[in-house]
């Protein structure tokens, strides 16, 4: 199956508003969307090719990276 473009730009948007509000693995975001661990590996290596800056901890939970002020 084919998505389109706009499928893409709306799961990438999602990824990135679930990551602000709480940190999350590969595993969970890709449940929470509908989506492959490896499709979710794959967004998340565009976002960063995009300058969405996304650190990953200790335990592999990732959040959108903000620098303290």
């Amino acid at each position: 199956m084919f998505e389109d473009k706009a499928d893409k730009k709306s799961r990438m948007e999602a990824i990135v508003n679930e990551l602000e509000c709480n940190p999350k693995n590969q595993s969970q975001l890709a449940r929470r969307l509908g989506v492959s661990p490896s499709t979710i590996e794959a967004d998340l290596i565009k976002l960063e090719k995009q300058g969405v800056l996304i650190q990953q901890d200790q335990y592999g939970f990732l959040s959108i990276f903000r620098r303290r002020t």
